[in-house]
């Protein structure tokens, strides 16, 4: 009779041992457990974690190092989405998981904190921190160290005074925009002698980097009296010169003043007539400049039409004679140009 129950009681012994060495090594998870939005459920995540040989324990004192925090939602699909963020001492993961339905949901979540309560038990079982459930976590503490490593500190800075080197050389430029100038002009003087004289101009002009130096212009100019008679003759007066000079801002963008020389040779060639025959002379011409611009954009800043007054002073003396040595006219000292012309920028 003894004998019939050592067999049942031996059986019914290894099965307890059994089920309680999967009790024991059964992974166990404490957690302080915030779930908001969609499919609040933890009754189901709980047993769906027990059917896959783990166990979830909620602690609601707040002492726990250990926080699970799930935030359901639903998509514009009307898909399921949950965020889950798992902290343990300093550690932060983030998981998501989509499902069609909350009962999907949820068995997707706790499949989610089984995976985390056998890596938690695993890391236990050997004295020491988990690290494979945080991959993300344990990236910064070794970059860490690297950062702080001198050597790339010590060749960072070293390439950037090169680059610095294009900027303090074009530091001079103070002002941006086209530095060459190149117009032409039709001008019309008064005053130098009884009659006008219309000419033309051809000038080219540069900027200088630096701010406070003056725009150099360097040009030519041809000026021919029109209908000039003296004493029943004609005299044709021609003035080719070159010019040098100077530009200065007056503070509005558009408008300029200058200053320039003016050098070449006048010639005068009076026409034959019944009081005598023809003749010309010429001599030198010499003559200060004071120009005033005003520059309308037609395609700025590339084209520009210029409108201009000129004031020009000759301290030489000119005196038109006769065949015989007499004075015929003396010309004026003085003249006044008006000029319009286009100029091209670039």
């Amino acid at each position: 009779m003894s004998r019939l129950f050592v067999v049942p009681l031996a059986a019914l012994l290894g099965a307890w041992l059994l089920v309680a060495e999967r009790a024991v090594a059964a992974p166990r998870l404490q957690a302080a457990i915030a779930w908001q939005g969609e499919c609040d459920d933890r009754a189901l995540p709980r047993s769906e974690i027990e059917a896959r040989g783990a166990e979830l324990d909620e602690v609601t004192t707040g002492d726990t190092k250990v926080r699970l925090s799930i935030v359901a939602r639903r998509t514009a699909g009307e898909h399921l989405l949950a965020d889950i963020e798992l902290s343990l001492a300093g550690s932060h993961e983030s998981r998501q998981v989509e499902a069609g339905d909350c009962v999907a949901l949820r068995r997707a979540v706790a499949w989610v904190l089984g995976v985390f309560a056998e890596e938690r038990a695993a890391a236990e079982r050997k004295s020491e921190p988990s690290t494979a459930a945080f991959p993300a976590p344990t990236t910064p503490p070794a970059a860490a160290p690297e950062s702080k490593n001198p050597a790339p500190s010590a060749t960072l800075p070293r390439p950037s005074p090169p680059s610095q080197l294009p900027a303090t050389k074009s530091k001079p430029c103070a002002t941006t925009g086209p530095r060459f100038r190149l117009g032409s002009e039709l001008l019309l003087g008064v005053g130098f002698v009884h009659s006008a004289a219309l000419g033309s101009s051809i000038v080219g002009a540069y900027r200088p980097c630096a701010s406070w130096l003056p725009r150099i212009a360097l040009g030519a100019t041809q000026l021919v009296s029109l209908g000039y008679e003296l004493d029943s003759r004609s005299v044709r007066l021609e003035r080719t010169s070159a010019q040098l000079g100077a530009w200065l801002p007056l503070g509005i963008p558009a408008l300029r003043a200058g200053l320039a020389l003016e050098a070449g040779r006048i010639r005068a060639t009076g026409t034959a007539s019944s009081a005598g025959s023809g003749d010309s002379t010429s001599a030198p011409w010499l003559a200060f400049v004071l120009p005033l611009r005003l520059a309308v954009p037609l395609l700025s800043p590339s084209l520009t039409l210029d409108l201009g007054l000129d004031a020009a002073y000759t301290p030489l003396a000119f005196v038109l004679r006769y065949a015989s040595g007499q004075p015929l006219a003396h010309p004026s000292h003085f003249e006044l140009r008006g000029a319009i012309g286009i100029a091209g920028h670039f």
